[in-house]
């Protein structure tokens, strides 16, 4: 069996300790992770230099030699002490998320507004964006921010950043027409029985509204995309017969634009029967 004793030489007293840090002083940890926590004892030539570990919550935070493992979550304080002093690191122990939606913006010229989802376990900020950008409102849950309208011809795209105390980034890429005067593309479209999905292109120095949408045409566009308009037209099954509407695009000064949307209804394959004439002009159905 061997025995540890401390010994000083006769004469000479013992030098106590004087201070006692911690690094790092504060930890998030997900559930499972561990971590080396350095205990630095001054002055170095203390006698006993000797350094006692303990965790306030066992079930959250388990430390052996500085050496610490996260059991649970929740939050821990460990202490490391030397001699009569002491420090402390605290940890909390959770699932870590960060995450930020969308992360791409099409924008006309004109001033827009969207909103960007954030959820985070830590705090965030926005990091830095360009000068065109407004953040207008910040919430738990994510922002809502501006582009200012864009009165150079010349298009123009930037990131916003958007961090959290933990370090983790993500980049939202705005990307801005530039300035022209109001117009969509096609004016018109044509359709067959079977219908299809479209793009109108919209070019606007200001923002503009939707006015009217056929009940058989259905608007599949991505709010995320105001340069770009999608939409899908439904099947036709009508014999012999054509149907015709506009979807109505007014700017903020009362300019609208139509884009015609026709569409054929079925032809029915003259060899194919369906409807025959009787001679006095009712059909039978076979």
């Amino acid at each position: 069996m061997s025995r540890k004793f401390n010994v000083r030489q006769e004469g000479r007293p013992a030098i106590a300790v004087e201070s006692i840090t911690l690094e790092p002083t504060e930890l998030f940890l997900e559930p499972g992770q561990k971590a080396l926590l350095t205990a630095t004892v001054l002055p170095e030539d203390a006698t006993d230099k000797t350094v006692t570990w303990s965790s306030s919550e066992a079930s959250v935070v388990t430390v052996s030699n500085g050496e610490i493992k996260a059991v649970g979550k929740g939050s821990a304080v460990i202490t490391a002490k030397a001699g009569d002093k002491s420090a402390t690191c605290n940890v909390r122990v959770d699932d870590y998320v960060f995450s930020v939606s969308p992360l791409n913006f099409v924008m006309i010229a004109g001033p827009c507004t969207f909103d960007i989802s954030v959820t985070a376990t830590f705090d965030w900020d926005v990091d830095s964006k360009p000068d065109w950008v407004e953040v207008t409102e910040k919430r738990a849950d994510g922002l809502t921010f501006k582009a200012l309208a864009n009165s150079d011809r010349q298009a123009r795209s930037g990131v916003m950043i958007i961090c959290d105390t933990h370090g983790t980034c993500f980049n939202c890429q705005l990307d801005q027409d530039g300035y022209s005067v109001f117009s969509i593309t096609p004016e018109e479209v044509s359709f067959n029985e079977e219908g299809g999905s479209f793009e109108i292109t919209v070019a606007c120095p200001t923002s503009y509204t939707v006015k009217e949408i056929p009940s058989w045409i259905h608007d599949n566009s991505s709010p995320l995309n105001l340069r770009k308009l999608v939409y899908k037209v439904d099947k036709f099954s009508n014999v012999n017969e054509s149907r015709t509407a506009s979807i109505v695009i007014c700017d903020e000064a009362g300019t609208c634009y139509n884009c015609i949307v026709t569409q054929k209804g079925h032809i029915p394959d003259s060899a194919g029967g369906g409807n025959e004439e009787i001679p006095d002009g009712n059909p039978i159905n076979w």
